[in-house]
């Protein structure tokens, strides 16, 4: 069965992993990092106007790990939740949303996503697992 971006398998209603090339064509309607007490960012979250969010953030692996979710909670491994809050990376997204052009992916030498860059109409947005921790560039 397939199932659009927005929906929710009911067998896992909160995240499951993502390939972000599906979100290219889609709208975004808020893209947020979520930082931690130091002002770290620990994950990029973009809400879509499909009712449905998605969130990148360095995995143990050192990986980056892609999650589509059905809500825009602090992931719960970021624990504890009040720890961490949302920060807008984009704060002038119309009502209407902003198209994700495109979406490009690094892997590493054995085939692991480290990497997206994500295309907008008039900025690109780079996420990168970089030592274990996510690194984050808007250009």
């Amino acid at each position: 069965m397939t199932m659009g971006f927005g929906e929710v398998d009911g067998r896992d209603s909160r995240a499951e992993i993502l390939d972000p090339r599906e979100l290219v064509g889609l709208k975004a309607s808020v893209v947020s990092t979520i930082v931690d007490d130091e002002d770290d960012v620990a994950a990029l979250q973009i809400g879509l106007v499909v009712g449905a969010f998605a969130v990148f953030t360095v995995w143990t692996d050192w990986t980056l790990r892609v999650e589509r979710r059905a809500d825009d909670e602090i992931p719960d491994y970021r624990w504890p939740a009040d720890g961490y809050r949302r920060v807008p990376l984009l704060p002038d997204i119309p009502e209407r949303g902003v198209e994700i052009v495109s979406v490009e992916v690094e892997t590493d030498d054995s085939g692991a996503r480290v990497g997206v860059r994500i295309e907008f109409p008039e900025q690109w947005i780079s996420v990168r697992s970089f030592g274990g921790e996510l690194a984050l560039v808007v250009d």
